[in-house]
């Protein structure tokens, strides 16, 4: 059930903080005129302010934006002490009401943090960290697609080692979805599905999708070495 929920949670809210979380006074100062700031990179920035200055404050990210247990890696790694996804919890809360799931409120989200906290340990675990005050603010990822710029600037540095974006194209980013999230009927249109976890003919790219599915197939029958290098 534990599993199940984080899945169920993910799935919805994926497209829920693409277009109406992220968008949706979410972040720091988002309104109708005022695009969201980035997560990782403001809880990044803050937190190394905070470290230079010597003070001890700690980071607490309220997001609509979190919905996976990978964000909550990525904002504890970059430097926040804590993290409150009520998007997650209003999904939750929306699927208990319609009777999507068989429990009430109170043990539904209970499971969702139990699943956050067993993953979080999972993570941990594999590099060989024992307490969250070792991986807090450590950034003990390796980036794909991030330019080190944007890394060095606003997420406390970082090798990136083949390049990426920068800061104009994750304004780009932001704009974009602002622009849907706030866009006339916005609020009664159903939410897209992005196919970030399944491929969809026009979501987003996957590697493996049903066309390299079928010509996998076809050089493995044929024994076609021109094939299977297509």
């Amino acid at each position: 059930m534990t599993k199940r929920i984080l899945r169920t949670v993910a799935a919805a809210g994926l497209a829920c903080c693409a277009l109406i979380g992220s968008a949706a006074a979410d972040c720091i100062g988002a309104a109708s005129t005022t695009a969201e700031v980035n997560l990782r990179s403001a809880a990044g920035t803050a937190n190394a302010v905070l470290a230079t200055s010597g003070k001890g404050d700690a980071v607490i990210v309220e997001s609509g934006e979190v919905c996976e247990m990978m964000h909550v890696a990525l904002l504890m790694g970059y430097g926040a002490s804590g993290v409150n996804p009520y998007m997650a919890f209003a999904i939750l809360k929306n699927l208990t009401d319609e009777g999507s799931l068989p429990l009430d409120f109170d043990a539904a989200e209970q499971h969702y943090i139990k699943a956050v906290n067993k993953g979080m340990l999972k993570i941990m675990s594999k590099m060989g960290i024992s307490t969250i005050r070792s991986y807090r603010g450590a950034a003990l990822f390796e980036p794909l697609g991030v330019g080190e710029p944007l890394l060095d600037r606003y997420m406390g540095g970082g090798i990136s080692s083949i390049g990426g974006i920068g800061l104009d194209e994750v304004a780009r980013q932001a704009s974009k979805m602002h622009a849907r999230g706030f866009a006339p009927g916005a609020a009664e249109t159903p939410l897209e599905n992005f196919g970030r976890y399944a491929y969809r003919r026009d979501g987003e790219f996957h590697g493996w999708n049903p066309a390299t599915v079928l010509s996998l197939q076809s050089a493995a029958r044929s024994g076609d070495e021109a094939t299977f290098a297509e």
